[in-house]
């Protein structure tokens, strides 16, 4: 459990870091990423329920020695979240404007939110979130909380934490915080992508005559 707390953690720690920095930059950019952030979470919590599956079920394959099955079935689940994602994405596009209404009535949060490109930022993040939030669940099933740990710790100390900070000092605004959430999900994209397709995670728990799976 301990290595993923530190992973869970280091996630925890990049969103509140996120949001003390953008409070930094006054009361209307703050809202508008407060209500960013709750429709960036919104598709994380729904397709939460991919990646739990993904837990149960790669945990139920390789405790029975079935590690070719648990692979197919990540690829499933991994076309399942990004799919999700995009319904998210376009959900996010073609409603930017009621969405903006729905949660303010300041003109200055709305254009915040509308013409400072967050909504582009998060429409376009959706798909990506979707598969990772789903190869999260499956390497945590497997027992491969160690590389999720690692990874995470990279994307937040060595990525996101240095582009927000750098993006206070050039005053880059909500659009620098939101690049820097952005390469950290595709950072934790490319990882989770790179550790489900090399089957690594095969070896990381303990179950009888589990077969290495193939790379593609």
């Amino acid at each position: 459990g301990r290595d993923l707390a530190a992973r869970t953690g280091a996630l925890r720690f990049s969103l509140i870091f996120a949001t003390g920095s953008v409070a930094r930059m006054g009361a209307g950019p703050l809202s508008s990423h407060e209500i960013a952030l709750q429709l960036w979470l919104l598709c994380s919590d729904t397709i939460d329920g991919l990646a739990v599956a993904g837990q149960a079920l790669v945990a139920k394959y390789l405790g029975a020695g079935r590690a070719e099955r648990a692979y197919q079935m990540g690829k499933v689940l991994s076309v399942c979240g990004c799919a999700g994602g995009l319904i998210f994405a376009l959900g996010y596009w073609l409603g930017e404007r009621p969405l903006t209404a729905l949660f303010t009535n300041s003109p200055q949060v709305a254009a915040l939110l509308r013409g400072g490109g967050i909504f582009l930022f998060l429409a376009l993040s959706q798909p990506v979130n979707g598969v990772v939030f789903v190869l999260d669940g499956f390497l945590i099933g497997a027992h491969d909380t160690r590389f999720l740990m690692r990874a995470m710790l990279i994307g937040a100390l060595g990525i996101f934490v240095p582009l927000t900070w750098i993006s206070l000092y050039w005053e880059l605004g909500l659009v620098g915080v939101w690049s820097g959430l952005t390469l950290l999900m595709l950072w934790r994209l490319a990882t989770n992508l790179f550790r489900f397709l090399s089957g690594r995670w095969v070896s990381a728990l303990p179950a009888p005559q589990n077969k290495t799976v193939p790379s593609n």
